[in-house]
């Protein structure tokens, strides 16, 4: 079988990605031409790629979905955009390309590929599975002076590395901050980046310098003042200033500056902060306080910010990962590189070496997620124990309930060998089971026997039988069984989005918590024991579930401002702290975990 052609890389004119300031971006109509010659065919995707029904997140234009990289069974985030709903947005998520291709961190979700159509864009992004950076503060209330730290001096380093390359972040906020498996922080979407590098600034003369910028962008609850001013600001202190923003919601739990008026909240950004919670360490108040100094000219730097007390005093505490900070493709690793071979027989080293320097492709996908498997040369540093207890949801088969999946989900590595048990069928889906060369397919009989004599359940799957039209009508006219709620068990290291209630009937809780959203101007769709709940300005699911012959319930940000989500989880704690008669509990103790 002959290597397969691999898909073009997104070509990216300068005319057409950069978002300058002062001025909008010329397109030149030679450049558009040959971008529709080479867009890469819709269907090439499901080609190298299997795309899961988990959606990881969701915005106005763009879906998250986990998907498999099929060579390595590695999993991946893929960002599908529309294009004709970006509209004139559309330049964000070119420069957001550009951003990611130039720089390349061990503190940035690594972008590992592009497909293009006429209507949509996938990226194919590193998948961080320790989730976001706000549910997290949201998972403790607060977090202690030494977690803290550690999570700010990797992000003022990652922001010193922007910086330094020509760029400014412009869109710092906790949801754009992701934990990997060992707690590792990555910085994501740059769709707002001010790219200021010195190509940039060769081939576009109407590229604004670093510290010469005007155009009014991202959060207004993280934005510097002299950003929501209109003046002009530099795009390294606006970052600064957003992380201030970010280090006060760290220990404290809530923003410096938040007001339901836009116009009042304008007022109190610009006004600075005045005063600090008494509990802070006098370090970390004198941190915060020079990192929101109104002033930029007086406004500490990024370089200052990691020399501070604060984090010079905690850093010896702190076993990090020593790597190198620019993962650029010049130096392949040997070992690598060989095995890297074994997957791709058909291509000799060279052309499999050729490939992985180009970057940006199937087979350099593959040497990353393969390099990123690798044990790291020291242990990363581990998020603080919480003291309370923790759970973690596992499958549960309901005896009613026709599915294939099995108990013994929870066993299973997070990186996939074989495929998932939540893999369909693939002979029956649109989606090759074809990687270039290997193939998706069911265990043997040999490695089922294996499983099971280790205590491992294997995945049996395979097309369903169909049912008689009499059947189907029989069916439709019996009322189906209510499902059980789902099981959860105790973990310690894994954690959830889970909050413990004080009922013991599923389906009393269920009710009570709609009715006490829909009083707070939700709407709510219920389904079995979950409930899609939305406003006007956030987007979240809750499911019951059963712990300890106790009601638990599971919750989701599906979209929205987090701050509000925030607002609706201290809501959803109350609500589990309230008996049927509208008391509050003193017997039960509940805990938010997540």
């Amino acid at each position: 079988m002959s290597p397969p052609v691999i898909p073009p890389q997104v070509p990216i004119s300068h005319q057409q990605t950069k978002v300058s300031d002062n001025t909008n971006s010329n397109n030149n109509n030679n450049n558009n031409d040959n971008d529709t010659a080479n867009l890469t065919k819709c269907e090439d995707i499901c080609n190298y790629y299997h795309i899961h029904d988990k959606k990881l997140g969701e915005g106005g234009f763009a879906k998250v979905r986990l998907a498999t990289h099929l060579a390595t069974r590695q999993y991946v985030a893929i960002k599908c955009l529309d294009k004709i709903k970006l509209g004139a947005e559309l330049p964000r998520i070119y420069n957001e390309i550009e951003c990611l291709k130039r720089l390349k961190h061990q503190n940035i979700a690594r972008l590992f590929q592009v497909f293009e159509t006429q209507t949509s864009i996938y990226l194919v992004l590193e998948y961080c599975a320790g989730g976001e950076l706000f549910d997290y503060i949201v998972s403790k209330s607060k977090l202690e002076e030494a977690e803290s730290s550690q999570i700010i001096y990797d992000l003022m380093r990652v922001l010193d590395f922007i910086h330094v390359n020509g760029f400014a972040h412009r869109d710092l906020k906790p949801e754009n901050v992701l934990f990997d498996e060992k707690h590792q922080i990555k910085l994501i979407d740059f769709g707002l980046a001010a790219n200021c590098s010195s190509d940039n600034m060769a081939s576009n003369s109407n590229q604004a310098p670093l510290d010469q910028l005007s155009t009014c962008c991202g959060s207004v609850t993280y934005a510097a003042p002299e950003v929501i001013s209109g003046s002009i600001y530099s795009g390294t202190a606006c970052d600064v200033w957003s992380a201030g923003v970010m280090l006060y919601a760290l220990l404290v739990g809530q923003l410096p500056f938040n007001d339901n008026s836009i116009p009042r909240l304008y007022q109190k950004i610009q006004a600075g902060i005045k005063t600090l919670p008494p509990f802070l360490s006098h370090e970390a108040s004198d941190l915060i306080a020079k990192m929101l100094i109104v002033d930029p000219n007086q406004r500490i730097s990024v370089r200052e910010v990691l020399a501070h007390p604060w984090l010079r005093n905690r850093s010896h505490t702190f076993a990090r990962i020593n790597r190198r900070l620019d993962f650029s493709s010049g130096c392949i690793d040997e070992h690598l590189l060989a095995r890297c071979c074994e997957k791709f027989p058909n291509l000799n080293e060279s052309q499999l070496r050729d490939y992985i320097q180009k970057d940006f492709n199937y087979y350099s996908a593959a040497y990353h997620l393969m390099r990123s498997a690798l044990p790291p040369r020291n242990m990363g540093v581990k998020r603080t124990p919480d003291k309370r207890k923790v759970v973690k949801a596992v499958a549960y088969v309901s005896p009613t309930k026709r599915t294939r999946f099995v108990t013994s989900v929870a066993n299973v590595s997070r990186t996939p060998k074989t495929p998932p048990p939540y893999l369909r069928h693939l002979q029956e889906t649109n989606c090759p089971v074809e990687s270039p060369n290997s193939k998706l397919t069911p265990l043997g009989a040999k490695e089922q026997n294996q499983q099971e004599n280790n205590g491992m359940a294997a995945f049996v799957y395979g097309p369903t039988p169909k049912k008689s039209i009499v059947k189907r009508l029989l069916e439709s006219a019996t009322p189906s069984k209510l499902r059980q709620p789902r099981k959860i068990l105790m973990q310690e290291n894994e954690v959830m989005n889970i909050t413990l209630t004080s009922y013991k009937d599923p389906l009393v809780c269920l009710s009570h918590f709609q009715e006490a959203l829909v009083k707070k101007g939700f709407h709510c769709k219920r389904k079995d024991f979950s409930l899609k709940c939305f406003n006007q300005s956030i987007r979240l699911t809750l499911e019951v579930c059963i712990y300890n012959n106790q009601c638990a319930i599971q919750r989701k940000r599906i979209k929205g401002d987090a701050w509000q989500y925030k607002l609706v989880c201290e809501e959803i704690l109350r609500i589990s702290n309230t008996s049927i008669g509208g008391n509050t509990s003193e017997s039960t103790s509940c805990n938010t975990l997540v």
